[in-house]
């Protein structure tokens, strides 16, 4: 189970592009509000939205248990930072030598 939780409202950095078009649009590095947030009803992963409208009734968690969209596109908290902890998600980046991250969120933090 994830354990890294946002609240709506929540400004936070997205640690990575999404993985194709069925996920939620999201561009690593850049800053977002999250709008909305759901658990899964499985394992407790929470997935947030960041505004983006999907047009596909069902979606799937990373533990694979499917569930309803609500018309929205939903990502696991785990790949977003909350934009307060920029200097955890900074460390964490360069120890797993992602240093393109690891400089979007300097550059974050430097605005």
């Amino acid at each position: 189970m994830s354990t890294i939780r946002h609240n709506i409202g929540d400004k936070v950095i997205a640690l990575t592009n999404p993985l194709n078009d069925m996920c939620q649009n999201r561009v690593k590095g850049k800053t977002y509000i999250v709008v909305d947030c759901v658990y899964c009803t499985k394992c407790g992963t929470q997935s947030i939205n960041i505004g983006e409208l999907s047009i596909y009734p069902e979606s799937e968690c990373v533990c694979g248990n499917i569930s309803l969209s609500g018309g929205k596109y939903w990502t696991d908290s785990m790949y977003f930072s909350n934009a307060n902890n920029i200097e955890e998600a900074l460390s964490e980046s360069i120890k797993k030598e992602d240093y393109e991250l690891a400089s979007l969120l300097r550059d974050t933090k430097i605005n």
